[in-house]
């Protein structure tokens, strides 16, 4: 197969083909040399070389393990600050006021930008827990809190290496 046909699936992109380009950047700014301290060489950027096959099934161990590392980055951060507004408020974060709010756009964005995933994670488990939504749209709202905390990892851990490459 070709590497253009596995990067899409009827006519639109996958999230791994959307991520895969900045987790391989990542990648080779965390193992300039090619290789994890322990002797583990980076796959190349072919897809055949990219999965290890175990039976019936295909990893892609390198992606996975990056992409896991985005995600909890995200899920760290967004922890934390949804932790200092949780301080600096006195209250549970989440998408309402004093949060978000119509009036200031900007700090609106900031917040949602920091905590967003905890506040998304705390507003679903509230509805669910006097009965608003049901268990599937929980499961819904919990998928997207993590996408959006994996999202939120990229960003981060790219912001970092780019302070980093600029501070030396």
């Amino acid at each position: 197969m070709k590497a253009e046909s596995t990067a899409f699936t009827s006519g639109s992109p996958s999230i791994s083909a959307c991520f895969m380009p900045v987790i391989l950047r990542l990648a080779r700014q965390l193992y300039p040399n090619g290789t994890v301290a322990g002797g583990m060489a980076l796959a190349s950027c072919l897809p055949d070389r990219l999965c290890v096959s175990y039976g019936k099934w295909t990893v892609n161990m390198n992606g996975l393990q990056l992409a896991l590392f985005a995600f909890l980055a995200g899920l760290t951060f967004a922890g934390l600050a949804g932790s200092a507004l949780e301080l600096l408020f006195q209250r549970p974060v989440s998408l309402g006021m004093p949060f978000v709010s119509p009036d200031r756009v900007l700090r609106s964005l900031g917040f949602t930008l920091l905590a967003g995933p905890l506040m998304l994670a705390n507003e679903a488990l509230a509805a669910w827990r006097i009965g608003r939504i049901g268990l599937s749209l929980l499961a819904v709202c919990t998928g997207g809190a993590c996408l959006w905390a994996c999202a939120a990892g990229i960003l981060i851990l790219e912001l970092a290496f780019c302070l980093a490459g600029l501070l030396g």
